[in-house]
């Protein structure tokens, strides 16, 4: 592995607060809008976006087909992508880059899910229109020219954590679908109780201000994804404590998780996080891949860079 790159001018992270973040959701969403005006398929990738009808109404999916894999008449692997952004912010569009080199890189059909977002819609919300997207792509996997038996979910950071959550979900309700044939993980968070208690790893406190992801910004991310999990005079939501759908660490099921990989990184306040979650899937004998970069921050998928090539390239080799 390189261990001498750095990440040179990256904007500062704006504080998190109510102001700011009605801001970077009002700017992500004119950003959206122009990326779709603008969006130029790339050669090789046919990319559809259609809504998934769910209970609480229509849910976003952008569809990426590499090669001829839409017209071939053959069913093909998938990936299901959830993208991050601490629960709060992010989009089909912002990850639209990573989705392509996914589709580019495994051959697999991706199918990016635009998942609700907190304060509006705060847990559990986010991974419910998940599970309702992976339930869609196994019922109507044939018209979408999917392998029901090989759907891989997968996500950054938050949508590392979402995709533990559907993970558990489809382990709790085995006789509703196919259970993901992988897990493709990418620093995912693993233990928001951890977060929200202050019982922070010692990367949490030495990356604390770290150049992509701050302790001060996902503490209060977590915070308006969980608004009412208080630490005052105790724990004023005590269900939410071991919660799996939460904090996938503490999951009594990991035992039946399918074959694993996980990217992470050394600068990042979820490099504990992410060694710990490796030694309790050790620990329960799953089959699993752990890739740590040096010198690299949290979200480094999303640069072009030398390690990032590496990280798609291992990807793609574990989804053969």
């Amino acid at each position: 592995m390189k261990e001498n790159y750095t990440i040179e001018k990256l904007p500062e992270i704006p504080e998190i607060n109510d102001r700011n973040l009605k801001l970077i959701r009002y700017t992500q969403g004119v950003y959206d809008k122009f990326k779709k005006m603008v969006r130029i398929n790339p050669d090789g990738i046919e990319i559809f976006d259609l809504e998934v009808n769910s209970p609480v109404g229509k849910i976003p999916v952008r569809l990426y087909y590499p090669g001829n894999t839409r017209n071939d008449g053959k069913l093909h692997e998938a990936l299901m992508f959830l993208h991050g952004g601490g629960f709060v912010m992010g989009s089909i569009e912002t990850h639209d880059k990573i989705c392509t080199k996914m589709a580019e890189k495994t051959g697999r059909i991706i199918a990016s899910v635009g998942y609700r977002l907190s304060p509006k819609h705060i847990y559990p919300s986010a991974i419910r229109d998940c599970y309702c997207v992976y339930y869609y792509l196994c019922k109507n996997h044939k018209a979408l020219m999917i392998k029901q038996e090989d759907i891989a979910i997968g996500g950054t950071s938050a949508g590392g954590n979402l995709a533990l959550g559907v993970m558990e979900m489809c382990l709790r309700r085995n006789k509703r679908g196919v259970l993901p044939s992988a897990l493709v993980l990418q620093y995912p968070l693993t233990d928001i109780e951890s977060v929200l208690m202050e019982d922070y790893t010692n990367s949490a406190l030495e990356n604390a201000n770290g150049k992509t992801l701050t302790l001060d910004a996902m503490t209060k991310m977590l915070r308006y994804y969980i608004p009412y999990f208080e630490r005052e005079a105790g724990i004023e939501a005590p269900h939410l404590l071991g919660n799996p759908y939460l904090s996938p660490v503490k999951s009594e099921l990991i035992f039946q998780y399918p074959k694993v990989i996980m990217i992470s990184s050394d600068k990042d306040i979820l490099r504990d996080d992410n060694r710990n979650f490796a030694t309790v899937m050790a620990q329960n004998g799953v089959e699993f891949e752990h890739h740590e970069y040096c010198n690299m921050p949290h979200a480094f998928m999303s640069f072009d860079c030398e390690e990032t090539e590496m990280a798609f390239g291992l990807i793609a080799e574990f989804l053969e």
